[in-house]
């Protein structure tokens, strides 16, 4: 009788089903961080907005000048490398990008502009978010009258001009006292947040919508969990591959919002504290430059170059954060 063998070592052919059981086990987060790793564009874009919150962050270091410092006697100069006959025309090595109408280096403004930049996108993305996700897990858990009225609440507000809004409260707003906190920092937080949690509330209760008849929230009721426990250990748990993503764009869109209100003359306040932690912004150095143009070509360039890029590449990271968190691409990596 022939006696089968058993090929042990190294060689040994497994299975394709031994393989996949031998592989460690990974949770959603995980495999969406090893598929945006091969996303080179994601990865390019988040080294981009990382290099932005690093400049921001150290601003007061890196910045050669401070941003609201004159130096007489060099009004609209050009950028370093521009020669010219007369040295009142011609660029000087401390002033990279130039100066502006009085005197002021463009590249210490831009750098600072960073700081404030990030700063209205990060802050009002986190309000809106935290309305937009409240909202849209109550209507979608509590259904009926409830979900009713909050959602005919939304269609209002989503129906009103996101634009025309902010320019209204910046104007109406501007002389009061919440006008003058930050230079008019808070009331953009404000405006922003006002109007722009709608889709965000949309999005959660519509997660919510299929979620909350799945067997594990079943499961949950019938071992006594209350509501609100519901909403917070299990609905919000599994919406937040979406919020993520939402997040992601949303910053930009704060960003472009500002650099809007900026370039219309109805956004940040001009500084005037040398010690002031956001002496400017790069709507504020659109408005400046649009005024300039002939005379400094980089205090409207430079600005309008950061706003680009930093909108690209959280443009990219969002791109490669919804194919990431996509349970459909699961079986892709």
């Amino acid at each position: 009788m022939a006696v089968a063998t058993r090929v042990q070592g190294p060689l040994a052919p497994q299975s394709p089903v031994a393989t996949v059981l031998q592989r460690k086990p990974s949770g959603l987060y995980s495999d969406a961080w090893r598929r945006m790793r091969k996303n080179k564009a994601t990865m390019v874009g988040l080294s981009i907005i990382i290099a932005f919150v690093l400049i921001a962050v150290f601003a007061s270091v890196l910045a050669p000048h401070n941003a609201l410092q004159s130096y007489s006697g060099y009004t609209f100069r050009p950028a370093a490398w521009v020669s010219d006959p007369d040295p009142t025309r011609a660029g000087d090595p401390r002033f990279l990008f130039g100066t502006d109408a009085i005197g002021r280096d463009v590249l210490s403004r831009l750098i600072y502009g960073a700081r404030t930049s990030l700063i209205v996108g990060l802050v009002p993305m986190l309000i809106i978010l935290t309305v937009g996700t409240t909202v849209g897990l109550i209507a979608g858990f509590a259904g009926g009258k409830v979900d009713n009225l909050l959602m005919r609440i939304t269609d209002i507000i989503y129906a009103f001009p996101d634009l025309l809004f902010f320019i209204l409260m910046m104007t109406a707003l501007r002389d009061t006292w919440i006008g003058n906190l930050l230079n008019g920092l808070i009331l953009l937080f404000v405006s922003l947040a006002i109007v722009n949690w709608v889709g965000v509330a949309r999005l959660v209760r519509g997660q919510v919508l299929s979620l909350k008849e799945k067997e594990f929230v079943e499961a949950a009721r019938m071992v006594g969990a209350d509501r609100i426990r519901i909403m917070l250990k299990h609905l919000l748990p599994n919406s937040l591959a979406p919020i993520i993503v939402s997040a992601a764009f949303i910053i930009p869109n704060a960003i472009l919002v500002e650099a809007i209100l900026g370039y219309l003359g109805v956004g940040m306040r001009p500084a005037t504290d040398p010690a002031s932690l956001f002496p400017t912004s790069w709507g504020g150095m659109l408005l400046e430059g649009r005024d300039a143009i002939n005379a400094q070509i980089f205090l409207l360039i430079t600005p309008a170059i950061a706003i680009a890029t930093i909108m690209l590449s959280f443009t990219f990271v969002g791109d490669g954060l919804r194919d990431a968190l996509d349970p459909m691409m699961k079986g892709k990596i």
